[in-house]
């Protein structure tokens, strides 16, 4: 979708209907590892230095890529073959983005 012949509308719908879920798998789980820590440590996960402001990114941008995924699944259809092609760069790079976050907070935690 990045780099690629542009596909027909409806296939990038499907495409990003699932990098929503991808995003929202990826919240969940972030949330639900802290959730449990609590539960049964009666405190959240031990991090510090690098390790805050890395998942405070993999946060931010996991809600962005949510949002992102919302706007194009509401008003993509009424978009430029630009602007959707935009729409991917940007999920892209919040993806390799989150990525990297997560390395530096698995590294440093």
């Amino acid at each position: 979708m990045l780099y690629m012949a542009p596909q027909p509308a409806p296939l990038q719908r499907n495409f990003a209907w699932l990098v929503g879920f991808g995003w929202g798998t990826q919240a969940l789980s972030g949330m639900a590892f802290g959730a449990i820590s609590h539960y049964y440590y009666g405190t959240f996960p031990d991090i510090h230095g690098i390790a805050i402001p890395a998942m405070i990114v993999k946060m931010l941008c996991a809600v962005s890529g949510l949002a992102m995924v919302a706007l194009y699944l509401r008003y993509a259809e009424g978009w430029a073959d630009r602007q959707r092609h935009i729409a991917w760069q940007i999920l892209f790079a919040l993806g390799a983005t989150a990525l990297t976050a997560a390395a530096f907070l698995r590294w440093f935690s």
